[in-house]
C-alpha cells in the first residue's frame, strides 16, 4: 500500500501542482497578488470556522469573499488547499508553503526575507526541546515562540520533535508566532493549523509591538492581528484558560499541587499511557467520519412538514433546554435529561445541540424556540417556567424556604465542596436571619451566576487598584467575610433597569443578525446563473481598461467556505 501511494505522489507532485495552480490564476495579473489572495482565503477559511471574537469574524468573512471574488470563483482556491493538505499529510517534516514561496521568487530581498532550510530547523529543534519533558511535568505545558516566525518551519520542526516526547504536543505544547509580513505569518497559520497543533499566531513588529498579556490569554493591540489555530479551542486549553483567568482575579500561583489539581478537572482520557485530546484534530481520520456523521445531522426549521418534529428523544431534551436553560445568559448552555448531559451552543440563526462529547446531535432555529417558548408562557398562564416562584403573598417564613430553594439549586451547580459552594451556604444562613435579602434573592434577574461573576468582578477591580505583586504576581488575598460582604451587595443592589437594557441590546444584536442572514441568502437566491458559451465558441478576452472582474459560477458558494467543503470532504 504505501508503495503504491509512493508510486501515485513521488516527491515533488505537488510542489508542481501548487505552481501551476498560482501561475494558471494569474493570467492577468501579479503572481505576489494571485499568492496572497489564496493564502489570505485559506487563513480566513480556517479562522471562520471557530474564532467568532468580535472584530475577527465579519472582517475576515468579507476579505474571504474579495479574495474568491478576485481569484475567479472557488474551485481553484479550493483545489490549492487540497493541495496543501494532501502535501502535509504525505510528509509532515516540511515547509510546504515556504518552498513555493521561495520558488516563486515571492521573497523579500530588499528586507532580508529569507526561510531557514527545513533541515536546519529541525536541527535547532532537537536541540532547544531536549528538557521539554521535564518542564511539562513541572507545569503542566510548555509554549514554543518564534519571534519572527516567516512560514513556520523552526514550528513545524518544533511541532514534529515533540512527537517522540512521551506527551501528546497537541495537549502540552503551545505554538506561538510573530511576523511582521501577514502574508508570510497567515502560511505559517495555516501550516500549524493543519498539522494540528495549539495555539496562535500575531501579525505585527516583533521588535516594536511585541506580543502583550499572558501566553495563554494574549492581548491583541491596536495594528496586531491575532490568529487562533483550531486546536487552541480544545477542551485542555480551554481549561487552562479558565484557570488562568483565576490567577489574575485571586493571585493564584502555578505550583505542583495547582498543576495535578488542572490535570484532574481536565479530565483527560488515558490511553497508552498518552493523553487524546477531545477537540479536532485536523489529520485524523475520525475527522472524516465524523463529518460524513454532522452530514446527516436532523436540521429542524419552522416548515411544519410530518418528518420536522423532534421525535421523543430530541422532543424531551428541547423541552428541559426551554424550562431550565433557555433564558439563562451566554451562547454555552447544558441539561441533563435522565441521567445524560447535553451541551448547547446558540448561534445568531440556530441553537446546535451536542452530547457530553462535542459530537453533533441536532440543532434547531432560533425563530422556532422563540415561537415554542412563548407557547410554553402561554400554557402556564404566561408564567415564565425559568422564573423562580413570586413571593407575592407569602408571609417571611415562606419568603426565607423558597429563597433558601433558590440558592440550594446553585448549590448543587456550583458544587458544595467548592469555594463558590461554601459561599452559597453563607447565604442560605443569611437568608433564614434576614427577611429583606430573602426578598432580594428571589428577585427574578438575580442568579447566583451573576452573583459569581459579580464578586470576580470586584476581585479583579480590587487588585487592579491596589497591585500589589504576590510571589512575582500582581494579586492580592481576599478573606472570606470580603467575599460575603459582596456576595450580600450583589442582591441587595438595584440593578433591574441595568439587566433589562443588557437584554434588549442582546435582542437587537440578535434581531441585526438574523436580518443580515436573511440578506445574505436573498442575494445568493437572486444571483443570476452564468449563461453556457455556445458549442465551439471560445470565451473572448478583454483587455484594457474596460475589462471586467470574473464572474462567479453559479455553483460557487457564497459567504465563508470552511476547509473541508473546500476539499470536497
Amino acid at each position: 500500500m504505501a508503495k503504491r501511494i509512493a508510486a501515485r505522489h513521488p516527491a515533488g507532485v505537488h510542489e508542481k501542482e501548487m505552481v501551476s495552480l498560482v501561475t494558471g490564476m494569474s493570467r492577468d495579473r501579479q503572481i505576489w497578488q494571485t499568492w496572497q489572495d489564496i493564502i489570505t482565503a485559506m487563513a480566513c477559511s480556517i479562522s471562520n470556522a471557530i474564532d467568532r471574537t468580535e472584530g475577527h469574524f465579519e472582517k475576515r468573512e468579507k476579505e474571504y469573499a474579495g479574495c474568491i471574488e478576485r481569484l475567479g470563483g472557488a474551485e481553484k482556491p479550493a483545489r490549492a488547499l487540497a493541495v496543501v493538505v494532501e502535501a502535509l499529510e504525505r510528509d509532515p517534516e516540511q515547509d510546504f508553503l515556504g518552498k513555493i514561496y521561495m520558488n516563486l521568487n515571492l521573497g523579500n530581498h530588499w528586507t532580508g526575507q529569507f526561510f531557514t532550510p527545513y533541515g536546519v530547523c529541525r536541527l535547532m529543534a532537537q536541540i532547544s526541546v531536549g528538557d521539554a519533558d521535564r518542564q511539562i511535568e513541572g507545569q503542566g505545558y510548555i509554549s514554543v515562540c518564534d519571534p519572527a516566525c516567516g512560514a513556520g518551519a523552526t514550528l513545524i520542526a518544533a511541532a514534529n520533535t515533540m512527537k517522540s516526547s512521551k506527551y501528546n504536543f497537541q495537549d502540552h505544547v503551545l505554538f506561538v508566532g510573530q511576523d511582521i509580513d501577514r502574508v508570510v505569518a497567515q502560511m505559517c497559520y495555516i501550516q500549524l493549523s493543519l498539522l494540528g497543533c495549539a495555539g496562535y499566531i500575531c501579525i505585527g513588529n516583533t521588535l516594536t509591538d511585541p506580543l502583550g498579556g499572558h501566553v495563554l490569554s494574549p492581548k491583541e493591540k491596536e495594528g496586531q492581528e491575532l490568529w487562533y489555530m483550531p486546536m487552541f479551542q480544545s477542551d485542555v486549553w480551554r481549561w487552562r484558560r479558565a484557570f488562568r483567568s483565576l490567577e489574575d482575579i485571586c493571585g493564584i500561583v502555578s505550583t505542583g499541587e495547582t498543576v495535578e489539581k488542572e490535570r484532574d478537572l481536565m479530565s483527560l482520557d488515558q490511553m497508552d499511557g498518552r493523553q487524546e485530546m477531545k477537540g479536532i484534530n485536523l489529520q485524523s481520520p475520525k475527522v472524516r467520519e465524523r463529518m460524513e456523521r454532522d452530514a446527516k445531522v436532523k436540521h429542524f426549521t419552522m416548515d411544519p412538514k410530518p418528518d420536522n418534529g423532534y421525535g421523543e428523544t430530541w422532543g424531551a431534551v428541547v423541552q428541559a433546554y426551554l424550562k431550565d436553560g433557555y433564558k439563562d445568559e451566554g451562547d454555552v448552555k447544558e441539561v441533563t435529561v435522565s441521567g445524560i448531559l447535553y451541551k448547547i451552543f446558540v448561534r445568531p440563526d440556530d441553537t446546535v445541540f451536542y452530547d457530553a462529547d462535542g459530537a453533533t446531535l441536532f440543532d434547531v432555529e432560533n425563530a422556532r424556540l422563540d415561537s415554542e417558548y412563548g407557547e410554553m408562557m402561554q400554557r402556564q398562564g404566561t408564567a415564565d417556567p425559568a422564573q423562580e416562584p413570586s413571593i407575592e403573598g407569602l408571609d417571611a417564613v415562606d419568603i426565607k424556604e423558597q429563597a433558601k430553594k433558590k440558592l440550594e439549586g446553585g448549590s448543587k451547580k456550583a458544587g458544595e465542596g467548592t469555594d463558590a459552594g461554601q459561599v452559597i451556604k453563607y447565604l442560605i444562613r443569611r437568608c433564614a436571619e434576614d427577611t429583606g435579602l430573602s426578598e432580594d434573592v428571589m428577585q427574578e434577574h438575580k442568579t447566583w451566576e451573576k452573583c459569581l461573576a459579580y464578586i470576580y468582578g470586584r476581585a479583579k477591580a480590587q487588585i487592579v487598584k491596589d497591585k500589589k505583586p504576590v510571589q512575582g504576581v500582581i494579586g492580592m488575598h481576599v478573606c472570606d467575610e470580603t467575599v460575603y460582604e459582596w456576595a450580600e451587595d450583589y442582591y441587595h443592589k438595584d440593578d433591574k433597569a441595568e439587566e433589562e437594557e443588557k437584554a434588549r441590546k442582546e435582542a437587537e444584536r440578535r434581531e441585526r443578525l438574523k436580518k443580515e442572514a436573511e440578506e445574505r441568502v436573498a442575494r445568493a437566491k437572486d444571483r443570476p446563473a452564468k449563461a453556457a458559451p455556445a458549442p465551439g465558441k471560445k470565451k473572448e478576452k478583454t483587455k484594457g481598461k474596460g475589462q471586467t472582474s470574473p464572474q462567479k459560477n453559479s455553483k460557487d458558494m457564497e459567504g465563508q467556505l470552511d476547509m473541508f467543503s473546500m476539499m470536497g470532504m
